[in-house]
């Protein structure tokens, strides 16, 4: 399969040549169908990479929350003073 600088390239010598307007016209409706499949691929990857920078994001937000979670040590309380606790952290 050529790539679409090679069917570029292909018209530039037909032109260049003077070839039938037919085989011009087929050339350019060629180059026209590759471009509007990469116009569509471009397009289906936009949308992919934005849905996975959002999943990504959500991901990384619920890893943050859950990281600060180990992070923050329980509180060390004791019990029994009428229902109170005491704070025994060391801040």
């Amino acid at each position: 399969m050529k790539t679409l600088q090679e069917d570029i390239d292909d018209l530039d010598r037909m032109v260049d040549t003077g070839a039938a307007k037919d085989a011009i016209r087929s050339q350019i409706r060629l180059i026209a169908r590759e471009v509007a499949a990469l116009e569509a691929d471009y397009s289906r990857l936009e949308q992919s990479h934005q849905a996975f920078k959002i999943s990504t994001a959500k991901e990384l937000l619920g890893l943050k929350t859950d990281n600060a979670k180990l992070k923050t040590p329980p509180t060390p309380t004791v019990g029994g003073f009428g229902g109170k606790y005491v704070d025994l952290s060391t801040d």
